[in-house]
């Protein structure tokens, strides 16, 4: 087990975490736009670090905990995440690009104004999270969990917009989509409740989450929303 411990060298910290490396724990280092790039990660964890503009490209995070820390506009990049959890975290203005995510956890994080685009996420849980004015596109969640707490204090999805999604077994709680702008997206078989002051256009699926009728409009192209489902279910 590798210990990093109050460090800003920028050569100790790349030799140590720009590569493939397990059982390191790092805490109340300076990471600033380190860049992780086709390497893998077993069982890290950053603790009390700050870390803006740190990117994760073309790599696999397996048992990896991220908590208490500067995140703000990293990027995450063709990467595969298993078993990671982000806890605490500022994400303000984060990018992710083609991730996959399986049994990801993301709490008491603070993401607005993040982009997340083109990934695919399962058997994950979304909790307490703050994602104000962010942008969801291409996303496809499978079996996922929204959840918002009543004394959290966070708004989850609130003025975010979520497009040309799927949320394929998803729960939702607390609200967690309120005052969001939904276009474009298909819900299956969800379960819990949404928001009533959603915006929301061209999605079908989400009658029996929403406490007032809200009329939907109907897709305007069934055969290519079936081909996406398809192509995103592999």
């Amino acid at each position: 087990m590798a210990i990093l411990v109050n460090l800003s060298n920028r050569m100790i910290i790349e030799d140590s975490l720009c590569c493939d490396c397990s059982d390191v724990q790092v805490s109340n280092c300076d990471l600033s736009r380190v860049s992780v790039e086709n390497s893998k990660w077993m069982s890290n964890s950053i603790n009390n670090s700050n870390a803006p503009n740190v990117e994760f490209i073309s790599s696999r995070l397996e048992d990896v905990t991220l908590y208490r820390s500067n995140f703000e506009k990293s990027k995450y990049i063709d990467s595969v995440f298993y078993q990671v959890t982000f806890s605490g975290l500022t994400l303000i203005k984060s990018e992710w690009n083609s991730v996959k995510m399986r049994n990801f956890t993301l709490k008491h994080c603070t993401m607005q104004r993040a982009s997340i685009e083109k990934c695919i996420v399962e058997d994950s849980i979304f909790s307490d999270f703050e994602a104000l004015d962010a942008d969801v596109c291409d996303c496809f969640f499978k079996n996922c969990k929204f959840e918002l707490t009543d004394d959290a204090g966070m708004n989850g999805f609130s003025s975010a917009n979520i497009r040309s999604s799927i949320f394929y077994n998803c729960s939702f709680s607390g609200y967690p989509l309120r005052g969001s702008n939904v276009l474009s997206c298909v819900f299956i078989n969800p379960t819990g409740f949404i928001a009533d002051d959603i915006e929301i256009n061209n999605t079908v699926g989400l009658e029996s989450v929403m406490r007032s009728n809200v009329k939907e409009k109907t897709l305007s192209n069934i055969d290519s929303a079936k081909k996406f489902i398809q192509e995103w279910n592999k």
